[in-house]
């Protein structure tokens, strides 16, 4: 669980999850005071670090030493208003084409991904 608390007055809140919390805000231009980073970002953040840790764990079990692992992941409109997620993800170490592949495919299995790209429904709780 998340909870979220936003002041009275300003777009500076801070979330918080077991016993970690964390502040968000919105950049000047849309009212905030740029001292966080947005919500999107952190859920651009989600993604990425979902992404790394599933390929991290799937190589860990077929054997490979990728090395290090980095992931982008940006969102923009697509032709019918559709947010599309591009991900550029490089690893330390030299891998196959077959492994690469097999990588991008398990990230497709992260939570993030599976939470985002799937129908989901927002319903107030009693």
């Amino acid at each position: 669980m998340v909870t979220f608390h936003l002041p009275a007055k300003g777009l500076k809140g801070v979330a918080k999850t077991r016993e970690f919390e964390f502040e968000v805000d919105e950049p000047e231009f849309k009212g905030g005071s740029n001292v966080a980073p947005m919500p999107i970002e952190y859920l651009l953040g989600a993604l990425a670090s979902s992404i790394g840790i599933n390929m991290r764990s799937y190589a860990d079990e077929q054997g490979w030493d990728v090395g290090e692992i980095d992931v982008e992941v940006r969102f923009h409109k697509g032709e019918n208003d559709e947010r599309i997620a591009l991900e550029k993800v490089t690893f330390g170490n030299e891998i196959s084409d077959e492994q690469h592949a097999a990588l991008i495919e398990a990230s497709k299995n992260c939570p993030v991904s599976k939470m985002l790209f799937s129908e989901v429904h927002v319903e107030e709780m009693e």
